[in-house]
């Protein structure tokens, strides 16, 4: 058995001295013999470890997932598969880092060429454009595009008092059984004066891209869906809801503030996804491998007449790379993990059901139906 200094292993390992005294504190190289001397004395073998460590940090691993890679390289019952999926998982980092890489290279290619380079730095139209923080809004990822693209649609509508009323009444019927209501029970449940005056609502509400119907029936309203979809939405008391994608599914934790499971199928194998949401973060997600993958599509953003088709959880980054090759026409896309939807999720539902009026939680739903009546007489 061969022994090394301290120096000999930093140069056979192609590593400075500090760094092997580093990984010896944090756990990842063993602590090192010592000669009576009090020379640190290290079995060759650390040579390998150094360079399994120096390797997996080329490939963009942390230490902490370094430490994670060595202890299953000695776990007997450890399996290949293992190791696959956090390089699957990676895979996802890495990508997810190269797509805004390649926004912010465009983003900068973009203000380099207004600069005049005869102009004063007072009025570099560059440096003016990083005041105005243009350069954070154009670095914006395709789901935060989609967000404000879903929350526009209902500030644009500049829904009235009882149009917003009608709006959120669809979606706590929805919430509640999983079906919109009809015409006759929004009139009822609101106290409005008549049939026509539902319609007209919902028409608006249509045309806005908030409610999709078929045949004068509401069929979907973000985030629900009353036709089956991948993505079910399983609540505490049992009841279930179907919603119109994945980032949807999960938003409606936020939007209710309900604990929820989430049970959606992998487009490629169609096993079964099922992530839990418990205040405000994920509890479990099973597989661990799962992705989620946002599609840019023909329209390069998701309406509720297409009811988010390319919006879903896969298996693992392997599946979703199999499924893109059979999909090339939706091949282009951002993709997440199941943190970073469930984030996309509470930006967009948070305040999806915010009562427009204060006093709706002070006086009750009785009285505050009174008062929409009275500003919609105004």
């Amino acid at each position: 058995m061969k022994y090394l200094t301290i120096g000999q292993l930093a140069k056979q390992a192609g590593v400075h001295i500090d760094t092997i005294r580093y990984y010896e504190k944090i756990g990842l190289l063993s602590p090192a013999k010592r000669k009576e001397s009090g020379y640190r004395q290290y079995l060759d073998d650390a040579v390998l470890r150094i360079r399994f460590i120096r390797h997996a940090k080329d490939l963009g691993f942390s230490l902490d997932e370094i430490s994670e890679l060595l202890s299953l390289k000695i776990d007997r019952t450890a399996k290949c598969g293992d190791i696959k999926k956090r390089a699957q998982q990676k895979i996802s980092e890495i990508e997810s880092k190269m797509q805004m890489l390649e926004r912010m290279r465009v983003t900068l290619t973009k203000l380099t060429q207004t600069c005049d380079e005869g102009k004063r730095v007072s009025e570099c139209p560059l440096l003016e454009a990083l005041d105005m923080n243009d350069e954070r809004e154009n670095i914006t990822s395709l789901m935060d595009t989609i967000g404000e693209t879903v929350k526009e649609n209902i500030i644009r509508a500049n829904l009235s008092p009882s149009e917003e009323a009608i709006r959120k009444c669809i979606l706590r019927k929805f919430a509640r059984s999983g079906k919109a209501p009809s015409q006759a029970e929004i009139k009822s449940e609101l106290g409005l004066s008549s049939i026509a005056e539902v319609d007209r609502s919902l028409v608006k509400l249509e045309k806005n891209d908030i409610v999709l119907r078929k045949d004068g029936e509401i069929v979907s309203s973000y985030p629900f869906s009353a036709k089956k979809t991948r993505h079910r939405v399983i609540f505490e008391d049992g009841h279930e809801v179907y919603a119109l994608c994945s980032t949807d599914a999960l938003g409606v934790h936020f939007m209710l503030d309900k604990n929820i499971t989430v049970l959606s199928s992998c487009p490629e194998t169609e096993q079964e996804i099922t992530i839990v949401v418990k205040d405000g973060v994920i509890k479990s997600c099973d597989p661990k491998s799962t992705v989620e993958f946002v599609s840019q599509g023909e329209s390069g953003c998701c309406t509720a007449e297409t009811c988010c088709p390319n919006m879903n959880f896969f298996y693992s980054m392997e599946h979703l790379n199999k499924w893109r090759e059979k999909n090339p026409k939706y091949r282009n896309g951002e993709n997440y993990t199941p943190d970073a939807t469930l984030e996309h999720g509470r930006r967009i539902f948070g305040e999806f059901l915010r009562d427009v009026y204060p006093e709706e939680t002070k006086m009750g739903k009785k009285q505050a139906v009174m008062r929409i009546g009275q500003l919609r007489g105004k």
